[in-house]
């Protein structure tokens, strides 16, 4: 049975449709998603000013930075969307809180030949330096940001130290609480959808192995599972559902006593960028975003329903996909999905 075709409301980019024939978990067809609207994406405008994408807390972009000269030092000018421009001090990765009532400076100093621990500057939206921290948590490290500029960070406990340690820091610079881990690299650190609690990737080199710790608000362990070195990408698709990935397939598991898996499916392409799951805030659905198929050829949006990992909708879209260190796909106030292909396309689509 072939699938309906899109309903194209408005069309400001030319786009190729390649339809198959694709059955759902069930065996029951699967229908495709309704295209909204289409539009040049933002971020073209951006590269040709020499501007670079400012994600938020939830790695979506919200703004913009560039590199700029003020004396006899660099510094990167921020500009939160809305807002007015500021300067501020240079670091490896910026973030503007989801609420957009913080910048987060953090990393190392932009010389990245000179080894220190992460530091981190918070600012207001108006540029205002709120706190100057030096950690003392020193590679391998990670770093997560709640909605309301709140910051998760974990990593090795001093230069010599061979501790781990979790520690969560107000959005003014107060240190709240800290935890000890587990001798495991952080490689990961995301939040459930109402920041009721979190998720900690930890890669164990010698055993070759990943763990993830399931922590509430307080910092209290909640869940822990052990998983193959080859599953990652963890995600929130509800706040009880985590999703995880390998590069050929997929698992939801549910955050209950005890821990248990509600199903498993297998990639039809490579998952895309460093978020390529997309939770909607209703918790039932999420949306994947892999490669057309295994060769990388093209795009492949599928929406999920998280309870029972049946696939609600599925296209695939023609292009060359690429890696990108944001949220290729957002969930929009009318709930509908947001696709950013390229610098060139950007589509909204509904599941009818």
């Amino acid at each position: 049975m072939f699938f309906r075709s899109f309903s194209l409301l408005k069309i400001v980019c030319p786009l190729l449709l390649i339809f198959t024939i694709i059955a759902s978990t069930s065996g029951q067809p699967v229908k495709e998603f309704q295209i909204v609207r289409t539009h040049p994406a933002d971020i073209a405008d951006r590269k040709l000013i020499s501007e670079y994408p400012l994600l938020n807390s939830r790695s979506e972009i919200s703004g913009s930075y560039q590199i700029i000269q003020s004396g006899d030092m660099k510094e990167f000018l921020i500009s939160i969307e809305g807002r007015a421009s500021f300067p501020i001090y240079p670091m490896s990765s910026f973030v503007v809180s989801k609420d957009g009532n913080r910048v987060i400076a953090y990393g190392r100093h932009v010389d990245h030949s000179v080894i220190s621990p992460m530091q981190i500057r918070t600012y207001s939206s108006n540029g205002e330096l709120i706190a100057s921290l030096d950690t003392d948590i020193w590679p391998p490290y990670c770093l997560g940001i709640q909605d309301n500029g709140d910051i998760w960070i974990a990593g090795k406990d001093g230069y010599r130290g061979v501790s781990f340690v979790l520690r969560k820091i107000s959005s003014g610079g107060e240190t709240i609480w800290e935890r000890s881990l587990p001798p495991k690299a952080p490689m990961r650190l995301v939040f459930s959808l109402d920041n009721s609690s979190a998720a900690l990737e930890l890669f164990d080199e010698i055993e070759d192995t990943r763990a993830l710790l399931h922590y509430n608000r307080n910092g209290d362990l909640l869940h822990e599972l052990a998983m193959p070195s080859f599953f990652s990408g963890t995600e929130f698709v509800s706040n009880e559902i985590v999703f995880l990935h390998s590069a050929y397939e997929w698992r939801l598991y549910r955050l209950e006593d005890p821990l248990s898996l509600i199903s498993a499916g297998r990639l039809q392409g490579n998952p895309l960028g460093a978020y390529p799951v997309t939770g909607f805030p209703r918790g039932d659905t999420f949306c994947l975003l892999t490669t057309g198929d295994a060769d990388a050829r093209g795009y492949r949006l599928q929406a999920i329903d998280s309870e029972t990992g049946q696939i609600l909708a599925e296209s695939f879209f023609e292009g060359a996909p690429s890696w990108q260190p944001y949220r290729i796909c957002r969930i929009t106030e009318r709930e509908n999905i947001e696709l950013l292909l390229d610098e060139n396309r950007s589509f909204e689509l509904a599941i009818e």
